[in-house]
């Protein structure tokens, strides 16, 4: 029975309708052939040892540079970093490779700018670093337009490390080219730095505004506000702290500094006009190679061939060419037209825009800068109470008593808060005072956060323990910006004050005023009282720096408020000349804002430290080049300063006794200086020609030219003849000593004894002999 059950069963399957069920693939028909197939490729490479690369640059390992760009795309990190090495390699092997491929180069390394791997962006920065710089500007510049907006890019990457690495790129690029970045891409960078620092929930955005269009944000400084910068900003680290305000520094500097090639740049801040502060510029060119203007030949059949003495130079003369001689056509030389001869040079790119626009525009331009000065006051708002907030973090752990102070990243935080303070208040305030410049803003911002720096003034005095020459140029450096700070504070103070009281001398009720009492109010010349309990430590401090005797009469005046730190008076080598020349706009400063008998001492104290220095020291040169120009901006009339030698009985005496120290000074330098010969051979000639026999006397001249004769040639007793040092000057040197016996005329008989000692024996040359034939008539 089971047997017939299975063949019935058997019998009916061919019949039988299979049941699908979900989830279930259909069976596969007995007779299905599969047809579906897989294949491989076998990939033979060519082996890099076998290649022929002798036409091609390789670097030590055989490698060409289009391997290693590739390489740097790797998915590994260590083959990228190890690619970016070998291209540096290559590019030291082969100097004109990188200047060949910088597209390529440059087009390969922009990723790497936010490459998250650490070591790899460290590898590319030191090729950059190490390469770039090396490559003229205009190589450079058509690549940073990328570079730049791709480490704006990294600046506000999401991982902090990277941030850090693309504040060092950007320190780069500002570097490399710092005018490039500051005109294309100052709103951009500096908005990402306001970012990193900024105080309010706002500042997100703020980088992405313009930084011209910034809103007026005030900051009332109060203290809360202060204690919620350091939670809300991005500085966790003094070490952070110092990459970030470090570059942040930089590219204000950039922006901001007026005359960064002039040494003495504060001068012009006083002339009121723009023609006489490219004149007072022109005054002080480097002379060293050709003294005066330099001179050219007409030649009727030829091209004049000009080159300045100086790159910074411009030519005074046009090119005169064949065919405008031949027309006798001179119209193209404006010779009769209206011509700025003060063209000149030595004018900073804001200051060639401002010269380039018309007078027609002049409203225009007061409005501009109206916007730069609202623009700066903008900065100083917003970075004021991030920098605050940092000084107020760090300086008590750096000036604590109990220890003595290093070169540690906390110091140089403090440093650089306060090279930025100076930075931006100098440039709200040196260049014309806005008319929107109030003492109360000065009082809420200025004289705030210098009351806060004013707390360890001055900085090491209390400290224990001596100090490594680092730490210490530095805490110098600190206490030579309070100055500066201090001497635009009062600066600012007077000019406003002096502004207001003009104003109101010029009311109508005023006029009537002076009528009925005949008597004119005269501007304010104190400080106001509560100035003087902190700005007398800052003239003090100045006064000591420039080494003040302790006198009885000034003990008994005043008391000394300040204690110099060991190792940081005038009197050792620590005081070098970089340090001076940071001193000397805080004495300028100081003095057109002090009080008259003050001035005085000041300036008393810079002539005896003047007189101090050796002959041939760098100082020395430094404080002549101060003295010079405060003797030549006494006869500019477009200078407003404070300080007046003309009308001073006492300041005309200390001038006259200095003016007649520079013939021995001449003689001592002898041909080692010729910048300096030349220098002070302008101010004679300078002297000379205007107001110097008003302003001294006639007997001026007289002991001035008897003081030239060691100059020339003297007969001593002991060692017989002896010629000076004029006989070794270069001719253009030469001449200008002629020129100033030119101007001094009633030339003393003792001293054309030894001008025509000189002349005889051929012991110069024929140049300076004809000279003296035509301008002395000898």
């Amino acid at each position: 029975m089971p047997n017939a059950r299975k063949k019935r069963q058997a019998k009916n399957e061919d019949f039988k309708k299979t049941r699908l069920k979900v989830g279930k693939k259909k069976a596969v028909a007995d007779n299905f052939t599969d047809t579906s197939f897989k294949s491989k490729t076998i990939s033979l490479p060519n082996q890099s040892i076998t290649e022929d690369k002798s036409n091609l640059l390789t670097n030590s390992r055989n490698l060409t540079l289009s391997t290693l760009l590739s390489q740097m795309r790797h998915y590994s990190a260590g083959t990228r970093k190890e690619a970016i090495q070998q291209i540096q390699d290559m590019c030291e092997k082969h100097p004109g490779l990188l200047s060949a491929s910088l597209n390529s180069i440059v087009n390969a390394s922009l990723k790497i700018l936010v490459d998250e791997d650490r070591d790899v962006r460290k590898a590319l920065l030191q090729f950059l670093k190490s390469s770039f710089p090396e490559l003229e500007k205009t190589e450079i510049v058509p690549f940073l337009s990328l570079l730049t907006i791709y480490t704006c890019s990294a600046i506000t990457h999401i991982y902090e490390d990277v941030r850090a690495d693309a504040i060092k790129f950007m320190d780069l690029w500002i570097d490399l080219a710092p005018e490039f970045i500051v005109s294309r891409y100052w709103d951009k960078v500096l908005g990402n730095y306001i970012s990193l620092i900024a105080v309010d929930s706002n500042a997100s955005n703020i980088s992405k505004a313009h930084v011209s269009g910034l809103p007026n944000m005030t900051s009332n400084m109060t203290s809360s506000s202060v204690k919620n910068v350091a939670s809300k900003s991005g500085l966790h680290s003094h070490k952070a702290k110092v990459d970030v305000l470090s570059s942040i520094y930089n590219l204000l500097n950039a922006g901001l500094s007026r005359g960064s090639n002039d040494p003495y740049w504060f001068f012009v801040e006083y002339l009121s006009d723009e023609s006489a502060k490219k004149r007072f510029r022109l005054k002080f060119l480097n002379k060293q190679d050709g003294g005066d203007m330099d001179q050219i030949t007409w030649h009727a059949d030829g091209t004049v061939n000009y080159k300045p003495s100086d790159p910074k130079a411009q030519s005074f003369a046009p090119t005169l060419t064949n065919s405008a001689y031949a027309t006798s056509s001179f119209s193209h030389l404006n010779l009769f037209e209206s011509t700025d001869i003060n063209s000149g040079t030595g004018i900073t790119a804001k200051e060639q825009g401002k010269s380039n626009t018309s007078d027609e525009s002049a409203p225009d331009s007061k409005s501009t800068a109206s916007r730069e000065y609202d623009n700066t006051k903008s900065l100083i708002q917003i970075f004021q109470p991030s920098l605050l907030s940092a000084w107020l973090d760090t300086a008590p752990s750096v000036f604590s008593a109990s220890a003595p102070i290093t070169y540690t990243p906390a110091l140089q935080t403090l440093h650089l808060v306060l090279k930025i303070m100076a930075v931006l208040w100098r440039a709200s305030l040196n260049d014309n005072i806005g008319e929107d410049m109030t003492i109360g803003f000065l009082n809420t911002q200025l004289e705030v956060i210098l009351k806060h720096f004013m707390t360890y003034f001055p900085y090491g005095r209390d400290s224990l323990g001596r100090r490594d020459q680092k730490a210490d140029a530095t805490i110098q450096e600190m206490n030579i910006i309070i100055c500066e700070l201090t001497s635009l504070f009062l600066m600012a103070i007077k000019t406003i004050q002096a502004r207001e009281m003009a104003t109101f001398n010029t009311s109508s009720s005023k006029l009537t005023q002076v009528k009925a009492s005949g008597k004119r109010k005269q501007p304010v010349t104190e400080k106001p009282q509560a100035l003087a309990s902190w700005t007398d430590h800052v003239v003090d401090h100045v006064l000591d720096l420039l080494g003040r005797e302790n006198l009885n009469q000034n003990a008994a005046k005043k008391p000394k408020l300040t204690v110099m730190p060991e190792g940081m008076t005038t009197a050792t080598s620590d005081f070098r000349a970089d340090q001076l020349q940071a001193l000397l706009p805080s004495i300028w400063g100081l003095l057109n804002s002090l009080p008259t008998d003050e001035q005085t001492e000041l300036f008393e104290a810079f002539l005896a430290y003047y007189n101090r220095l050796g002959a041939n020291s760098q100082s020395k040169h430094i404080a002549l080049g101060f003295l010079s120009r405060v003797y030549m901006i006494q006869f500019e009339p477009q200078y407003n300063g404070n300080f007046t030698v003309r009308h001073n009985a006492i300041f005309t005496e200390k001038m006259r006794v200095w003016l007649l120290t520079l013939p021995k000074l001449l003689w001592e330098i002898r041909s080692n200086n010729l910048e300096t010969t030349a220098n002070i051979l302008d101010l004679l000639c300078s002297v000379a020609k205007h107001g110097g026999e008003k302003l001294f006397g006639q007997q001026f001249f007289v002991s001035l030219q008897m003081s030239l004769i060691p100059y020339f040639f003297v007969n001593l007793s002991t060692k017989g003849e002896v010629f000076g040092p004029f006989i070794s000057l270069p001719h253009q040197q030469q001449r200008q000593v002629v020129e100033f016996l030119y101007y001094s005329s009633n030339i003393p008989e003792k001293l054309l004894t030894a001008i025509n000692r000189c002349r005889q024996d051929d012991i110069l040359s024929s140049e300076t002999q004809c000279y003296f034939q035509e301008i002395l008539h000898l």
